[in-house]
């Protein structure tokens, strides 16, 4: 029998068997959903707070909690458990609330770019930055956006967005800009 440990966001929906045929497969489900953020953070040991944030539980009040106890470890434990939170906190939606809550602690230094999650996080926020940059130059010098405009930029990639802003400078018109 399988041992399989469920950390999606919503309540596993999954049965522990299956059979179908003549095949029967059964697995033991650990659902992160059924425990309590407070047991997990009550464990001695670092390396179990990071499940507490998938646990049943108040994610604004647990974040802290688990930073203050990262805050103790050695610098190395320290990069290992934030890189470990960073990612799953992602994965569970908690990447804003884990900003926030990092933010009180400036003794922690999360270096996103050491995680692959990290990197695509802050591509995504360097290209909303660039698009709402442009959106605002568009704007200032051609006026009123038509909604074309405004979904164009919106949908386009980093490096299209680059390109555009580059010709901004020189463009008469907002279809030279974008076209």
């Amino acid at each position: 029998m399988g041992v399989h440990f469920y950390l999606g966001r919503e309540r596993l929906r999954l049965d522990s068997v299956f059979a179908e045929g003549g095949l029967r497969f059964e697995m033991r489900i650990i659902n992160l959903h059924d425990f309590e953020a407070e047991e997990i953070l009550d464990s001695p040991d670092p390396a179990d707070l990071v499940w507490a944030i998938g646990a049943r539980g108040d994610h604004a009040q647990a974040l802290p909690r688990i930073l203050q106890r990262y805050a103790a470890l050695r610098s190395e434990d320290q990069r290992v458990a934030i890189s470990h939170l960073c990612t799953y906190a992602a994965m569970m939606g908690l990447d804003g609330l884990l900003n926030e809550s990092l933010k009180e602690f400036p003794m922690i230094t999360a270096n996103l770019e050491e995680s692959a999650i990290g990197r695509a996080l802050m591509e995504k926020g360097l290209e909303k930055g660039t698009q709402d940059l442009l959106l605002d130059l568009l704007s200032t010098k051609f006026g009123s956006l038509p909604d074309w405009a405004t979904e164009r930029v919106k949908q386009a990639p980093l490096d299209t967005l680059k390109r555009w802003a580059h010709r901004f400078v020189r463009a008469n018109s907002l279809e030279e800009t974008l076209d």
